[in-house]
């Protein structure tokens, strides 16, 4: 019998460190992603439009969205 709870043990260790190592790299290429980022025009004129917009309307930039930007119900990991 403990055998048995060290094997189970021992296979949900692996199982865990295997879920953290994929998630620690899908989180580096995500970091890497944003540190390369590089706004050109497009996102400037956006942010003025948008800055300008929560100015108009008495509200935080985060209140603004944008037309035809909306998001799914669903979002696929």
């Amino acid at each position: 019998m403990i055998n048995y709870i060290t094997c189970y043990n021992t296979h949900n260790n692996v199982l865990i460190i295997n879920r953290i190592i994929r998630c620690n790299a899908k989180l580096s290429n995500i970091l890497r992603r944003i540190s390369q980022f590089n706004y050109d025009d497009e996102h400037e004129e956006i942010i003025k439009v948008v800055t300008q917009a929560a100015k108009e309307y008495n509200c935080s930039l985060e209140d603004i969205q944008l037309k035809g930007c909306e998001y799914s119900n669903e979002i696929l990991w």
